[in-house]
């Protein structure tokens, strides 16, 4: 399939005309220049988020995208401001409540589960923002006060255990900030009830904040594992205090450990917004999610904080909870660029400024395979089902060498490698939505976007066919 990059931003142009000065700007992305926008692909790769300067630009493509190019006569396309420069998108889709929590049986494909989709957003002030798809925002909040680096959601498959607890992470350079899936369908219920009225800025998400800054480096990428199994000692501790101890384990990536695991231990006793997030993080499944769509209106009328969190100010930033170093891959001169878990979350493959990457097991902190000379490399993953078992694959991009290669995880010989034509290029990978019952299985597939011809191909169906052979 093949970007007309003139008809979008014809497009943008009809739907947004007093924006009309900052087209040029906003298109930036896609001409061979400049090809610094942060991009993300909707899991049923049918909608492109990107982001470039205050502006997100959310690009419908068409529903199937193949290995060959095709063209596309009409593209719809959506214009959002930020408060500040863009630092982070990331797409939260998760299954409709509206029609059911799924509307395939157990075990469906999942073509049969209708997705609801919002675009997360994070700026270099700290701001977190969630924008609908006609661009308003459902969802306006300072986290923290440097910039966001990264969002990461985490859905019920991944984590230490599968409890169906799902969440998103988002990174800050001395930070990781966990917001309950929860809280966040809570306000865009309560926005749809509101006949699509923003909250008001008064009421805040509830979260959860672990300092990851002490013996280490700036971060650069994280995310939430979840909660850990209850060792002894903590038990017991548990029991002379009278108070459940709930320990979260956090994957943060950057310099000086490049690579650390973390442990922090909330407090399900005490008060505030942290205990309430430790109650979530131990017992909250998405079943309960429900609940928050039952007591929407009166939620709206008393106030998210009243039900969620312990009634904080505006301007107040909630305190953060010490996180130790557990485990660690220790390079001074090394620095980690990205992150991407996997998605069972059991691995992680990252990129550093050697040109190395390494894939990794987040639940031992153990370095499993690595792959040398792949400068400036970006990263995806592939799954899908051979003979009815779930197959891993990990494609790398790297642009200086002008390849695209396919490998297993693990162990194994390359499996596919592509010549790519073009010098700028971004590998955009896709993750399962949240919110699917278990036993639902989600293809998850990468795209190749050529910016220079324009052209965006599936990397999965080049390697297997349409029918899923293996070519």
């Amino acid at each position: 399939m093949r970007i007309p990059v003139g008809e979008i931003c014809q497009t943008i142009g009809l739907q947004s005309e007093p924006m009309s000065p900052t087209l040029a700007k906003i298109m930036r992305p896609f001409h061979r220049d400049d090809s610094k926008g942060i991009w993300c692909l909707h899991p049923e790769r049918a909608l492109l988020a990107v982001g470039h300067g205050q502006y997100l630009s959310l690009i419908h493509l068409p529903s199937c995208i193949s290995s060959s190019a095709k063209k596309r006569k009409h593209l719809a396309a959506v214009v959002c401001e930020a408060p500040s420069r863009i630092t982070a998108v990331c797409w939260l889709c998760h299954v409709s409540q509206r029609n059911g929590r799924n509307s395939g049986a157990k075990g469906a494909p999942s073509a049969l589960q209708p997705l609801a989709s919002h675009v997360m957003v994070g700026t270099e002030k700290g701001d977190f923002l969630v924008f609908d798809m006609l661009g308003v925002v459902v969802v306006r909040q300072k986290l923290h006060a440097s910039g966001i680096l990264t969002i990461r959601p985490r859905v019920a498959s991944m984590g230490l255990e599968r409890e169906g607890t799902e969440e998103v992470s988002v990174t800050f350079p001395d930070m990781i900030v966990c917001i309950p899936l929860p809280e966040l369908l809570a306000f865009i219920r309560f926005h749809e009830v509101g006949a699509g009225q923003a909250a008001d800025p008064s009421l805040k998400i509830a979260h959860g904040k672990y300092d990851v800054s002490k013996k280490c480096g700036h971060r650069t990428d994280g995310i939430n594992l979840g909660k850990k199994r209850p060792s002894l000692k903590s038990v017991l501790a548990g029991k002379d205090s009278g108070e459940e101890v709930v320990t979260v384990s956090v994957v943060a990536v950057g310099k000086s450990p490049c690579i650390g695991g973390f442990d922090a231990s909330l407090s399900a006793g005490s008060g505030g917004a942290l205990a309430m997030f430790g109650r979530l993080a131990s017992s909250m499944t998405l079943g309960v999610s429900g609940m928050a769509w039952s007591m929407g209106r009166r939620a709206w009328k008393s106030g998210v904080t009243s039900l969620f969190s312990s009634g904080q100010k505006e301007e107040t930033l909630v305190d953060a909870v010490p996180a130790k170093l557990r485990f660690s891959l220790r390079d001074s001169k090394r620095q980690v660029t990205e992150m991407i878990p996997s998605p069972s979350g059991c691995l992680g493959v990252t990129m550093d400024t050697f040109g190395r990457v390494i894939l990794f097991d987040t639940g031992k902190m153990l370095v499993v395979r690595m792959w040398k000379g792949y400068r400036e490399a970006q990263c995806a993953w592939i799954r899908r089902k051979e003979k009815n078992r779930p197959s891993l694959f990990l494609a790398i991009y790297a642009p200086r060498r002008e390849v695209l290669e396919v490998w297993p995880v693990r162990c194994g010989p390359r499996k596919a490698s592509f010549q790519v034509s073009s010098i700028n290029a971004q590998l955009l990978g896709t993750i399962p939505p949240m919110a699917l019952d278990q036993g639902v299985h989600w293809d998850v597939d990468c795209c190749l976007l050529e910016l220079d011809s324009g052209e965006i191909w599936s990397v999965s169906e080049r390697i297997f066919g349409a029918d899923g052979e293996a070519g």
